[in-house]
């Protein structure tokens, strides 16, 4: 199992177009995965973790839209708004 660091994403319409969900995301290492890898990956037992510019990191979860009931990416709630993935730099 390893840890790979998103540095940052990419937004798609929900399903209806009401609202964004991350649907890519770049690793520290260059490379871009779709929202549905990096859920296939996470089955796999593979961890994903936000790396923000200023160095800050969060663990990113999956989870289900209250509102369009599609499984998005998060990360899971700190202390910190900078490590959070909608707070990462667009690709």
């Amino acid at each position: 199992m390893a840890t790979f660091s998103i540095t940052h994403r990419r937004m798609q319409d929900s399903p209806g177009g009401t609202h964004q969900h991350v649907g890519w995301v770049k690793l520290i290492s260059g490379t871009t995965l779709s929202r549905g890898d990096v859920f296939l990956w996470m089955r796999n037992g593979e961890e994903f973790r936000t790396h923000a510019p200023n160095g800050q990191e969060a663990r990113v979860i999956r989870v289900q839209c209250r509102i369009c009931s599609e499984d998005y990416l998060r990360t899971d709630r700190d202390h910190s708004k900078a490590d959070n993935l909608d707070e990462l730099p667009k690709f």
